[in-house]
C-alpha cells in the first residue's frame, strides 16, 4: 500500500490504497480475492476507483470476476483511461462498477491483473433484496353443504323411528 505523498501514486481519495504490480515477473499475472457472506437472490455492487501505473505499465489488464469459476464481470485496459492532464503521461483514475444477483450464500469477489495498477476505494453494497416468498396457500377445509346435513339428520331420524316401533313390538 502506498500513501498519497508518494510520486506518481496519487490516491483517489483519502490516504491509502493497493499498488498492484506484477511488471518485473515472469509470470506477470496475478489476482487478489475476497469471499463475502450475501444472500441468495440479492443484488450487490461493487464499485471501485481504477487507473495503469503508468511509469511501471509494460503491457496488461485488469478484470473483476465472481465465484470460484472465475464468471467475469468487467475487464478494463490501459486504453480506455484518459491523460490525467493534457499531454501527461500520467493516465486518470476511472470510478468503476458492476452489479451482480447472488446465487451462493458466499460469493468470491476476485481481481485479476498483469503489470502495474493501482486500486483505490473498493466496496461491495447491498442494492436489492430479492422479493420474498410467497406464503403458501392454506389448502381449503372441507365444509359441509347444507343438503347433505338434511339428509344425514333425516337417516337419524328414520333410525330412531325404526328403533322405537321394534320397542313396541
Amino acid at each position: 500500500m502506498f500513501q498519497n505523498n508518494l510520486p506518481n501514486f496519487p490516491t483517489y481519495d483519502g490516504l491509502w490504497q493497493v499498488g498492484l504490480d506484477t511488471s518485473s515477473r515472469p509470470n506477470p499475472a496475478s489476482h487478489l480475492y475476497q469471499d463475502i457472506a450475501t444472500t441468495i437472490g440479492d443484488s450487490y455492487t461493487i464499485s471501485f476507483a481504477l487507473h495503469p501505473n503508468v511509469s511501471r505499465f509494460s503491457s496488461g489488464g485488469f478484470s473483476l470476476a465472481l465465484g470460484l469459476n472465475n464468471q467475469l464481470l468487467g475487464s478494463w485496459s490501459p486504453f480506455d483511461f484518459t491523460a490525467t492532464f493534457p499531454n501527461s503521461g500520467e493516465l486518470a483514475y476511472q470510478s468503476l462498477s458492476r452489479t451482480f444477483t447472488a446465487v451462493d450464500a458466499t460469493t468470491r469477489v476476485s481481481f485479476f491483473w498483469s503489470s502495474a495498477w493501482v486500486l483505490d476505494n473498493a466496496a461491495l453494497t447491498q442494492v436489492a433484496s430479492a422479493p420474498p416468498a410467497p406464503s403458501p396457500v392454506p389448502s381449503p377445509v372441507p365444509v359441509p353443504e347444507p343438503s347433505a346435513m338434511l339428509m344425514l339428520a333425516s337417516g337419524f331420524m328414520v333410525m330412531f323411528a325404526a328403533r322405537s316401533r321394534r320397542r313396541k313390538s
